[in-house]
């Protein structure tokens, strides 16, 4: 009796070796530990640094709106209490 051959599994077989070759490499040390990113100290404070601006400017950006949008509120609130209406900034 003949085993039929299943093509799936071939091209199965494949695939598992194309993912696993390279990893086992790397894990071997085949490529070396620096091959893809030279690590110093400085990266990782250029990476700190990234990140806290990353975090750090919506916050100042939402303290400088505030402030400009309350100065802008409290000019509305003079105007209306000295009897102006309030002004929309068009010039009449």
């Amino acid at each position: 009796m003949r085993k039929i051959i299943n093509p799936l599994t071939g091209c199965l077989t494949l695939i598992t070796v194309a993912v696993i070759a390279p990893t086992s490499a790397m894990a071997a040390g085949v490529l070396g530990e620096y091959s893809f990113l030279h690590v110093t100290f400085g990266s990782v404070w250029h990476l700190f640094l990234f990140i806290f601006a990353l975090v750090m400017i919506p916050f100042v950006l939402i303290i400088v709106m505030s402030w400009r949008f309350r100065k802008i509120k409290e000019e509305e609130i003079t105007d209306t209490e000295s009897g102006n209406a309030p002004s929309d900034g068009k010039k009449e």
